[in-house]
């Protein structure tokens, strides 16, 4: 069957969970042509780039624009129907890692300034990796990574805990691992407040608005109490999605 299929570059989470999904479209041996923009582009290339039935085009996507960790939804709104002529013309495995905890802390964060990042972190007496400054190199206690998909899930499976935004993506990786996780949701972004309440909720994490030593300090003295609830967790295969997909696939073809 010939499918196209869109991705949302905006973040990488999209990107991660359609990488499963694609793979085992790929794999039925379905024909499949991916639109796709931002970083998830360079992402799937680098993934799927030369295989059989995988065609890649890039476009331009919706982009949102923040000031620190809080959504700008007039900015985002303009710049989105500035740029949408232009674009008019023209999710990494994670259920076969296995957790094999360490010391360090994963920290993934796009609208926090680096500065203020480091100056944190540096003060706390924890080995921390961070993801989303898109470079490599180390101040102190503090590793800055680019983005890879293996060597993010390795960091991920390893760590102590992870802290983040509320995005579902990363939240659901952490979960199914039994990573314990401090979210904070971007301000305005009602999906993220609401992922970052359930997961408080269940005990698998806690939750803040916003970044700051000692919450940070306060979460990583809790991350024993945070695993045993995660220990309760049962973790589920991709089965259930994949029966649908070959559902709608053969309906397709009637």
């Amino acid at each position: 069957m010939r499918i196209l299929y869109g991705v949302v570059g905006e973040g990488m989470g999209h990107a991660t969970r359609s990488a499963v999904v694609l793979e085992h479209l790929l794999s039925s041996g379905h024909e499949i042509k991916v639109v796709v923009s931002g970083l998830a582009h360079e992402f799937l290339k680098d993934r799927f780039g030369g295989r059989t039935g995988f065609a890649l085009e890039e476009i331009q996507g919706i982009n949102l624009k923040y000031i620190g960790n809080r959504l700008r939804r007039r900015e985002s709104l303009f710049w989105n129907l500035k740029n949408s002529p232009g674009a008019v013309k023209k999710n990494v495995e994670v259920l076969e890692a296995v957790r094999e905890p360490k010391d360090h802390v994963v920290v993934y964060q796009r609208s926090i300034v680096e500065e203020d990042l480091l100056r944190m972190l540096r003060k706390l007496p924890f080995e921390f990796r961070v993801y989303g400054a898109g470079k490599e190199d180390r101040v102190d206690n503090v590793a800055l990574r680019p983005f890879s998909g293996e060597g993010f899930l390795e960091d991920l499976r390893t760590a102590r805990a992870v802290i983040a935004g509320g995005g579902f993506s990363l939240m659901s990786e952490a979960v199914s691992l039994g990573v314990p996780m401090l979210a904070v949701p971007i301000e305005g972004q009602f999906e993220q407040e609401l992922n970052s309440r359930y997961l408080e909720r269940l005990g698998y994490g806690a939750r803040a608005r916003k970044l700051e030593t000692e919450t940070i300090r306060d979460f990583l003295g809790k991350t024993d109490g945070f695993a045993k609830s995660l220990a309760r967790y049962e973790r589920r295969d991709n089965r259930i999605l994949f029966a649908c997909l070959e559902s709608k696939a053969m309906g397709g073809h009637g």
